[in-house]
C-alpha cells in the first residue's frame, strides 16, 4: 500500500485547510452560541466574570455567574456544576489581551477545531492508511456540518475534544515507544490525560485506555516491560483523577444534580430513550451529511473484520463514550418529559467525533480502482469530488443560518432589544442573564428571576427604588414545577407592559 508522499500530504494538506475553514468561518455572519440555556453561554460569561471580582474560594473548579448584580459589582453569584473552569480560563486570557468582545470565545474554538483536524491527521499518517483512504477519511471529517457549527459555538465541546484527540494522538505515540516512562510521550500523554478531564468529567473515560491497549494487545503481554509500563501509566494518571475527584467534589456534585432533577443521574431509564437516539442521529444527512453512515458501516466493520489495534482502540472508546452519554441524563426537561429531539444529541457527540472518525480510516479505499491514465476519467473524478464539496457547503450554510436564526430569536433578541428599551442604571430580572453579561456593559445590573431567594433580592433591590423590569418567559408546565417561588411571588407583582419582545418573551415593568 502506498503512503502519501510529503508533497502530496502538503497539497492536500491545504485543500482540506480551505475546505475546513470555508465551512468554520461562516460563524463570522452567523455566530451561533449553541442554542442550550444555560450551557452554551455560561463559559462566555464565567471567562467574563473572571477578570472582576471572581470568588475562587467556593467550589474553584466550577463555573460561576453573577445572579444578582452587575459583573463588575457582583452581589451575589451562582454556581453551575458539571461545568468547569479550563475553557472559560483559557478565554479569559484573550479577553484580557484583546479586550472582550462577544466572538473571542468563538475564535478559541475555531483555533482549537483546527488542532484538532491537524492532529486527527497525523493519527491516521501513524498509522499509515492509504493515500485513497487519508482523502476520504478527511474529508469526511471536515464537511459534516454539524460539527463544523458546534466546532465554533460558545460551548466547551470543541477544547474538550482537542485534548482528547491530543491524548490519543500522544498514546499512540508512546504505544510506538513501548510505554517507556524514560520517554516524554509517556509523560506528555499523563498530562494531556489530565487536562482532558479537568476541562469535562466525562473524560475520565479515556483513563480506560491503558486497560484497552492490555485487552487489545494481549500477543505482547509477554513484554514485561511494555504492560508493566502500561500498569504505571494507568495507575498515575488514575491516582491523580482520584485526588481530583476529592478536591472538584464531583460525587458531591453528581449527587446534587440527583437532588435537583428527582432522580439519578445515570440510569437505565436514560439508556432506553438515549441510546437509539444517539444511533439514529448518525443517519440524518441535515446533521452529519453522509460522515454518520460511514461512521455506523466503519464501527462494525471494525468490531467484525479489522484486526489494527489503534482503530480498534478508538471505537472502543467511542463506543464507551456512547454508552456514558446514553446512560447520563441529558437535562432537567427530558427527565421530567420522558422526551429529546435528535438536536439535543450533537453537543456531546462534537466531543468524541473526531476519534470516532478515524474508525472511516480502516476501510481500504486504495483498492478502489482509480489507476486509469485517460484524461476523462480524471475529469470525472475531480468533478464528482467538487460537486460533494459544494453540496456540502450548502448544507453547511444551510444548517448555520438556520441554527442561528433560531438563537437569535429566542435566545440573543430578547437580551438585546430588553438592553435597548431600559437603561443602565435599571434592574432587569430575567431567566437568561448569561445572555445579558456578554451584551450588555459590564455595569448593568440583572438579577436571576428563577432564584431560590427571589423574594428576598427583589427586597434588596427596592430599596434603592430603581426601575425595575421582568423579561417574563411563557412558562412551560414542567418550569412551574422546578421554579415554584417565581410563580408564587414573582409573577404575582403588579406589572404593566412595555413590549412583547418576541413570540416566547415579553418586558414587563415592576410597579411598586
Amino acid at each position: 500500500m502506498k503512503l502519501l508522499t510529503a508533497n502530496m500530504c502538503t497539497i492536500f494538506m491545504f485543500f482540506v485547510i480551505l475546505v475546513s475553514l470555508g465551512c468554520k468561518m461562516l460563524f463570522i455572519p452567523y455566530p451561533f452560541h449553541g442554542l442550550e440555556y444555560e450551557d452554551a453561554f455560561i463559559f462566555s460569561d464565567a471567562a467574563r466574570f473572571v477578570l472582576y471580582d471572581y470568588n475562587w474560594h467556593v467550589e474553584p473548579f466550577q463555573t460561576k455567574s453573577c445572579i444578582q448584580g452587575s459583573i463588575a459589582h457582583c452581589n451575589q453569584f451562582g454556581t453551575f456544576g458539571g461545568h468547569y473552569m479550563v475553557f472559560p480560563l483559557i478565554v479569559s486570557l484573550v479577553n484580557k489581551i484583546m479586550g472582550f468582545s462577544v466572538k473571542n470565545i468563538f475564535y478559541v474554538n475555531f483555533i482549537s477545531s483546527m488542532l484538532v483536524l491537524i492532529f486527527f491527521i497525523n493519527i491516521l499518517k501513524k498509522i499509515e492508511i492509504g493515500k485513497i483512504g487519508m482523502m476520504v477519511t478527511v474529508m469526511l471529517f471536515v464537511t459534516t456540518p454539524f460539527l463544523n457549527i458546534f466546532n465554533t459555538s460558545g460551548l466547551s465541546e470543541t477544547m474538550s475534544s482537542l485534548f482528547v484527540i491530543v491524548t490519543l494522538y500522544l498514546f499512540f505515540k508512546s504505544s510506538y515507544d513501548g510505554f517507556d516512562y524514560r520517554k516524554m510521550s509517556f509523560w506528555f500523554t499523563v498530562a494531556f490525560m489530565i487536562i482532558s478531564f479537568l476541562t469535562k468529567r466525562e473524560n475520565l473515560i479515556i483513563l480506560s485506555l491503558p486497560v484497552l491497549s492490555l485487552f487489545l494487545e494481549r500477543k505482547r503481554l509477554s513484554e514485561a516491560n511494555r504492560t508493566i509500563n502500561l500498569i504505571i501509566l494507568f495507575t498515575v494518571s488514575t491516582g491523580i483523577a482520584v485526588v481530583y475527584n476529592i478536591i472538584a467534589h464531583i460525587n458531591m456534585m453528581e449527587a446534587a444534580e440527583s437532588v435537583d432533577i428527582g432522580t439519578s443521574t445515570f440510569n437505565l431509564t436514560n439508556f432506553a430513550l438515549l441510546f437509539p437516539k444517539y444511533l439514529t442521529s448518525f443517519l440524518s444527512i441535515k446533521y452529519f451529511g453522509v460522515t454518520g453512515i460511514f461512521f455506523l458501516v466503519a464501527s462494525a466493520y471494525v468490531l467484525v473484520f479489522c484486526k489494527k489495534y489503534e482503530f480498534r482502540l478508538s471505537i472502543m472508546i467511542t463506543l464507551m463514550y456512547l454508552v456514558m452519554y446514553s446512560s447520563h441524563y441529558r437535562s432537567y426537561y427530558q427527565v421530567h418529559s420522558g422526551s429529546i429531539n435528535m438536536f439535543e444529541t450533537l453537543r456531546y457527540t462534537t466531543n468524541y467525533f473526531p476519534v470516532a472518525c478515524l474508525s472511516i480510516g480502516a476501510f481500504d479505499f486504495d483498492k478502489i480502482n482509480v489507476k486509469s491514465s485517460s484524461l476523462s476519467r480524471r475529469i470525472s473524478q475531480f468533478a464528482a469530488l467538487v460537486i460533494f464539496v459544494i453540496l456540502m457547503v450548502i448544507l453547511n450554510f444551510k444548517l448555520r443560518s438556520e441554527l442561528n436564526h433560531v438563537e437569535v430569536e429566542s435566545r440573543v433578541y430578547p437580551a438585546i432589544e430588553s438592553l435597548r428599551l431600559t437603561s443602565e442604571n435599571d434592574w432587569i430580572l430575567s431567566d437568561i442573564t448569561s445572555v445579558f453579561h456578554i451584551y450588555a456593559s459590564d455595569n448593568r445590573k440583572f438579577a436571576n428571576c428563577y432564584s431560590r431567594k427571589i423574594n428576598y433580592v427583589l427586597k434588596q433591590i427596592k430599596i434603592n427604588h430603581p426601575n425595575i423590569y421582568l423579561l417574563k418567559r411563557n412558562p412551560s408546565a414542567i418550569d412551574v414545577k422546578r421554579y415554584p417561588e417565581y410563580f408564587k411571588y414573582v409573577l404575582t407583582l403588579n406589572y404593566t407592559k412595555v413590549s412583547d419582545i418576541s413570540p416566547d418573551y415579553v418586558l414587563l415593568k415592576l410597579v411598586y
